[in-house]
């Protein structure tokens, strides 16, 4: 038997410009769904960030109404928040870093809210929202320039 009947009447025994044509379509329709659903995911990760700023801002003025008739935030820390049930335990931001929450000022008139941000496109999409809710004071982000935030930033938000 000839090679040429052993391949199955076809010269030659490898793939046609239409198959392979075919399989480069499929994998760049599946590269493009795993690049959208990064996508995605990081800006559902700065939404849940925001929704948690906003959660420690209502904990923070509820605490204060319970202890210091709503004049200031003295005492406000994550500790008190979850020990008057205000907070969940455990409770950490949507990047899996632990969340800092103490009083600033004298008396404490605002609290400082810190966590840290792994991906630099989430640092500079979460700075654009929060700085319409509370004033954005991280010091390796505070330019608009997004090689500052490379890497990643801590974040520090001041709100009151």
């Amino acid at each position: 038997m000839s090679q040429h009947e052993r391949s199955g009447g076809r010269p030659g025994a490898g793939f046609t410009i239409i198959e392979i044509g075919l399989i480069l379509a499929v994998l760049g329709v599946l590269v493009s769904g795993v690049i959208v659903m990064a996508g995605f995911i990081s800006s559902s990760k700065v939404g849940s960030a925001i929704q948690m700023v906003n959660t420690i801002q209502n904990a923070a003025r509820e605490y204060a109404k319970r202890k210091n008739y709503s004049l200031n935030f003295n005492g406000v820390t994550k500790a008190t928040l979850q020990a008057e049930h205000l907070l969940p335990d455990p409770f950490e931001s949507p990047f899996d870093t632990a969340v800092s929450i103490t009083p600033e000022g004298i008396p404490a008139d605002r609290i400082r809210i810190q966590f840290s941000v792994p991906k630099r496109e989430a640092c500079i999409d979460l700075r654009a929202a929060v700085s319409t809710m509370a004033q954005w004071i991280s010091p390796d982000c505070k330019a608009a320039t997004p090689a500052i935030c490379d890497g990643g930033c801590n974040v520090i938000i001041n709100t009151q």
